[in-house]
């Protein structure tokens, strides 16, 4: 069993037994696009990057996204938000590519340059 399986069953495990451990979130799927949006109130104007490859720069309230058309299914696709002239940020939750789905993923950023927060936000509720 992979490492990535086995992170999936334990974080599973946390949430049917109500843990509230630190441990991660499973990684999400995507299949057409990575972005990140920059939250107004956030100090800084920012690039992203997508396993190192960085976008053009955004503004505070813009969204910036990057096709995940050229990367494996089955990878891991690590997103970071670069303030400009600041420190770069990992967001948290990774994403696996997913050829089969026709979802993107939207993470959030706000914060200052030398302290920059990237996260995904929580799915909404089943209707």
């Amino acid at each position: 069993m992979s490492i990535s399986n086995i992170l999936r069953v334990v974080c599973g495990l946390g949430v049917l037994l109500g843990s509230s451990s630190m441990l991660s979130a499973p990684p999400a799927n995507a299949q057409q696009a990575a972005c990140v949006h920059l939250l107004v109130g956030a100090g800084y104007a920012a690039k992203m990057s997508v396993n190192g490859t960085e976008s053009a720069s955004f503004e505070i309230g813009k969204t910036a996204c990057q096709p995940l058309n050229n990367i494996p299914d089955g990878d891991t696709v690590t997103v970071y938000v670069l303030p400009l002239a600041g420190q770069k940020s990992l967001c948290t939750n990774p994403i696996t590519r997913d050829a089969k789905s026709e979802a993107s993923v939207t993470y959030l950023a706000n914060g200052t340059t030398l302290d920059a927060k990237c996260w995904m936000p929580e799915a909404p509720k089943g209707k």
